[in-house]
Order: structure tokens, then C-alpha cells, then sequence
């Protein structure tokens, strides 16, 4: 069955977002009882790049596949129980995208690992604004430091934050993620209540921001071996399945075991049930989800 895709252009502009590259903005959900607080959903158009015009040609744009990046995530988070945003494709005035669920609550306050890591580590570490190529301080050893001792999400299954961190990794490294910066996972704070937010922004999974043409000429196993960790320190050389391997055998959790019981069947379900891609992208995010299954069950 094809997922929905949800008209908010009534939905009430409540803020907008300042982090990333894209225009983005906070709605309120409509709908709800009397005097109760409306979900905050941040939508998230469909990211469009300007590329180079072939043989002296124009250049031309190309509007990539997030939002059916973002909701294919979701759904295969929930299908291994690791807790993310939930994501719902939508149409505001005219204009495709996603919606993205906020991950804290009314009474919560969400920041981004980068604060904490500043905190943490003060002038030995590189904040994300500079984006260095070497990401010091941005590892598995002071985000376990940040983690150690602190919940997973209110939503997840009550897994810690350390060993919910490692099933990120896992969820990362299945759908191709590089963009696990250190803004790209928060905590919540409720008083002195600090807990792991809910995973949240993988627009640039799965080939989001490849052509098709692209994706017709590449084998996605080459495209596979590319996936690296260059979000972390040191993680050029470090591929996302083995930093998602290093994560499990520091925290533990059961997203492994709960990878294992996944089938391609249950992917192309998933992949087939977003509206508007085309058969050859269906099947190269069929074939890379498969391929880094199989790097994750047979390192």
C-alpha cells in the first residue's frame, strides 16, 4: 500500500528552523483535543541542487529523494525497534517534502550533541560550525562519556542511551548515513533530566541526492564501500558498518539480533510503499539496504 502524503498547507507556521543548509519550518498539527498542545512537525521540502549542464548545456536542478529517504528510515528504525522521528511525507503550498515529528516533548528543551561535547571536552574539541575534516572529540569514547548513565528516548524500548547510540550506528550504517554529525543527534532536558533524543534526520540516506542516471551506472556494492564515517573523527578510513560494529561491542543492545530477522522482502515493502520513485531507484535502495545488511551480519 502506498503511503499517504499529507496537505499542510493550513497547518499553522510556528517557527523557523535555523540548523542546516535548507529552508525549513515548524508547523502545528491542526487537530487535538480542546486546550491541549499540538504536535510540532517541522517540514522539510525536498532539497533541490543545481547541477552543471552537460556538453556546454544549461545547468539544470535536480530535486533529490529525501523525503522518501527520510520516511524509508523511519519505517525500517521501527522494524528493528530503534526510536526515531516519525516522518510523514507531505505537500505544503505546492511543494513535496517531509514531515518530521519533533522529538521532545512541550516540556522538554532539545540541544545537539555539539553542546555537550563542548562542555565536556572545551578546546580539544572541534565544533561542528568549523566543519573540520577532522572532527576531534566527535567519537565513540566522549559520546559514550556524554551518554554514560543517561536513558534512551521516552519513546524507545527502554534501552539506555549508550546502548540505543550503538543501534544509531546500526540504523546509519543499514541505510548508508554519513551524516551523523554531531548535531544530527541531541539529548533532551526536562530539569535536571537529561535523556538520548529519538534519531532523527537521514535525508542523505539511501543515494537521496544521486540521479537516476547516476544509479544506472553504478554497482550498489561500489557505492556501498564509499559509506564512511567522515562524520567522526578520524572516520575517513572508517567504514559505517564497522563504526556501527564498534558501537555494538561497546554498548551492547539488541539491534543484531533484531537485523538478522530482516528479509529482502521486507525492504522492497518498505521501499515500494513511496510514491513517485522510479523502478531503478527502487531497486538500487532494495540492493544497497541488502548489501550492508550482509557487511553488518558478516563483518
Amino acid at each position: 500500500m502506498e503511503a499517504p502524503v499529507l496537505d499542510v498547507s493550513s497547518w499553522s507556521p510556528l517557527d523557523e528552523e535555523w540548523l542546516g543548509e535548507q529552508e525549513k519550518v515548524w508547523l502545528a498539527e491542526p487537530d487535538g483535543p480542546p486546550g491541549a498542545s499540538r504536535a510540532a512537525w517541522l517540514f522539510k521540502p525536498s532539497r533541490r541542487t543545481e547541477l552543471p549542464g552537460r556538453r556546454g548545456a544549461s545547468p539544470r536542478r535536480f530535486t533529490w529523494s529525501d523525503a522518501g529517504s527520510e520516511w524509508i528510515a523511519h519505517q525500517l528504525a521501527a522494524l528493528i525497534g530503534v526510536p526515531s522521528a516519525e516522518i510523514r511525507l507531505a505537500r505544503r503550498e505546492g511543494v513535496s517534502g517531509a514531515l518530521s515529528r519533533d522529538v521532545s516533548s512541550p516540556r522538554e528543551d532539545l540541544h545537539g550533541g555539539d553542546l555537550f561535547l563542548s562542555e565536556l571536552l572545551g578546546r580539544d574539541y572541534i565544533p561542528n560550525a568549523e566543519k573540520a575534516r577532522n572532527r576531534r572529540g566527535h567519537n565513540l569514547e566522549v559520546i559514550g562519556r556524554v551518554l554514560d548513565g543517561l536513558d534512551g528516548p521516552a519513546t524507545g524500548s527502554g534501552a539506555n542511551a549508550q546502548e540505543t547510540f550503538a543501534g544509531y550506528l546500526l540504523l546509519d550504517a543499514w541505510i548508508g548515513n554519513t551524516d551523523r554529525h554531531c548535531d544530527n543527534w541531541a539529548l533532551t532536558i526536562d530539569g535536571s533530566v537529561r535523556r538520548l533524543a529519538a534519531s532523527f534526520d537521514h535525508g542523505s540516506a539511501l543515494a537521496a541526492g544521486k540521479e537516476d542516471s547516476f544509479l544506472a551506472r553504478t554497482d550498489p556494492r561500489d557505492f556501498a564501500d564509499g559509506a564512511m564515517a567522515m562524520k567522526f573523527e578520524n572516520g575517513k578510513n572508517v567504514h559505517l558498518a564497522d563504526l556501527a560494529l564498534d558501537g555494538m561491542d561497546r554498548w551492547g543492545g539488541p539491534w543484531l539480533d533484531a537485523l538478522a530477522e530482516i528479509g529482502v522482502g521486507d525492504e522492497r515493502a518498505v521501499v515500494d510503499a513511496v510514491p513517485g520513485l522510479s523502478e531503478l531507484r527502487r531497486r538500487f535502495i532494495c540492493r544497497l539496504l541488502e548489501e550492508n545488511r550482509r557487511r553488518l551480519s558478516t563483518p
